[in-house]
């Protein structure tokens, strides 16, 4: 039977799927390795490309044929690679922004279009300089994003439709300006960046020496790979919203360090208006009767976007791109001392009994969170590190529930969620009760279950039949007894937050 191969990467690792027309699903998924660079969380430069390798071999392994196609998704916007000219990285992927640069440190040459001042205030390389100032001045280097890097890899373009960390919306074409400016304020060659990619559509065919490419001189049998197309899939966010079924109503979430909301509509969803032509004119009706019309889903999205401003990232494919928002990380310093010393590790997660020594409402401390910033409210010496982290895990709970409320019909349908690191899967009855509504809890990591949705969407892009839709298990969470405590502190959340604005 035909099957259809996938790779998702993520900033925390690597998850990958193959798919027949009749046949089980199979999947590969691992973490990055932990790596810090600049007091910056990064990935170290090889450790993707080795890992490709092995998600390629754990397909192939129990493939019962080569497949038709391997779709890749990646992050948008949340990673940069810099490559020279030869295709070598000489920095670590980098996952976290770092500081943005001083308006006072900017060039006076930049300073003749507020674009180019922002470029270069937002850009990753400008960023590293500020620490290093010797970083790359005399070397020529590239940017790319994880998913364009993979792209080189696997087939020589390198090109992807996610966008790198600290770009402008238009990257790497900048209209009613010279292109060289924009590149040079972003510290970068562009000669030697990537491409932007269609989504849904080819990007290559993978390259006849992808064993060297690999470097997976152990693996010969990648090598049988040679000629199948690769397709840009979009963003690994559009791919597990697609496969967890998230709509308007029921989000996809992923709650780890940071928080991500989203679901997948049609790419028009935002447009400023649509035309409708009919053939005949309709019957005449009742004036006075109400009209009564029930919305799309592409309605609905539009509808979030005018009291929730929404990101919009590619995919799954041509015809649907991804919808959300995500919440400012929590990785900073602070947080990371207090999850250091409980424990916590890359593999190890907060001990759900640890977090519980900290009672509902986290003695009076409160994370407010916006789509910006995080902030502490009411720290004081009686607080311990238990305080901080559950104070951090229900803040932002609490900013999901404020989301979900902000139309009057509200997003009112179940939650697909996934914990990943810090937070145990117990802790999914905490987001039940704070919400008051029930949580799917899926029990997959987000890259691999990202790998999963795009593969549905690429086997229904080549309109490949599926006999039967893969099941994909869930664990449904109701609310318990704790919400009418929760709802007492959210209001009192509500409060600070009116008063933080």
């Amino acid at each position: 039977m035909p099957e259809i191969w996938t790779i998702s990467l993520t900033a925390t690792g690597i998850g990958a799927c193959a798919l027949d027309t009749d046949g089980p699903r199979r999947s590969f998924s691992a973490p990055w390795p932990p790596f810090i660079k600049h007091n910056i969380r990064a990935i170290e430069p090889e450790a993707p490309r080795r890992l490709i390798a092995h998600a390629l071999e754990a397909l192939q392994v129990k493939a019962r044929a080569l497949p038709l196609a391997i779709g890749i998704s990646s992050p948008d916007r949340e990673t940069a690679a810099f490559m020279d000219a030869h295709g070598d990285m000489q920095l670590p992927i980098f996952t976290d922004p770092p500081i943005v640069v001083p308006r006072r440190d900017v060039p006076d040459k930049y300073e003749c279009d507020g674009a180019l001042v922002t470029a270069y205030r937002q850009s990753v390389l400008r960023g590293l300089q500020t620490l290093d100032p010797g970083l790359a001045v005399n070397t020529h280097l590239g940017l790319y994003s994880l998913g364009a890097v993979a792209a080189r890899w696997l087939t020589g373009s390198p090109a992807s439709s996610s966008l790198p960390l600290g770009v402008p919306e238009h990257f790497p074409a900048f209209e009613n300006m010279p292109q060289d400016m924009f590149f040079s304020a972003l510290g970068v060659s562009r000669d030697l960046s990537m491409k932007r990619a269609r989504c849904g559509h080819l990007v290559g065919k993978i390259r006849s020496d992808i064993v060297q490419s690999l470097r997976a001189f152990d693996m010969p049998e990648l090598s049988e790979l040679a000629g199948i197309p690769v397709f840009d899939m979009g963003s690994s966010n559009a791919g597990r919203a697609y496969a967890s079924a998230a709509d308007p109503f029921s989000w996809s979430v992923t709650l780890g360090t940071d928080l991500r909301a989203h679901w997948t509509a049609g790419v028009t969803a935002l447009s400023a208006y649509e035309l409708t032509v009919r053939d005949q004119p309709d019957a005449q009706q009742d004036t006075n009767a109400p009209e009564i019309k029930e919305m799309t889903a592409d309605e609905w999205t539009r509808a979030w976007h005018d009291v929730l401003p929404l990101s919009v990232e590619p995919g799954p494919g041509a015809e649907r791109a991804c919808f959300g928002f995500t919440l400012p990380s929590i990785r900073a310093s602070l947080f990371a001392h207090a999850f250091e010393k409980l424990g916590v590790s890359a593999t190890v997660p907060l001990d759900i009994k640890t977090l519980q020594q900290s009672p509902v409402g986290s003695h009076g401390l409160h994370v407010i969170f916006d789509q910006q910033y995080a902030r502490i409210v009411g720290l004081c010496a009686a607080h311990d590190d238990c305080d901080l982290a559950r104070a951090a895990f229900e803040g932002m709970c609490y900013a999901l529930k404020a989301y979900r409320e902000r139309l009057d019909h509200g997003a009112d349908g179940p939650i697909r969620l996934i914990l990943e690191q810090p937070w145990p899967q117990a802790c999914a009855q905490w987001v039940a009760d704070i919400l008051d509504a029930k949580a799917y809890l899926i029990a997959e990591d987000e890259a691999a279950l990202a790998a999963f949705g795009i593969c549905l969407a690429l086997m229904r892009l080549l309109e490949i039949p599926l006999a039967e839709r893969p099941a994909m298990q869930a664990t449904i969470i109701e609310p318990g007894t704790r919400c009418a405590y929760y709802a007492r502190h959210y209001r009192i959340h509500c409060m600070l937050c009116d008063n933080q604005t």
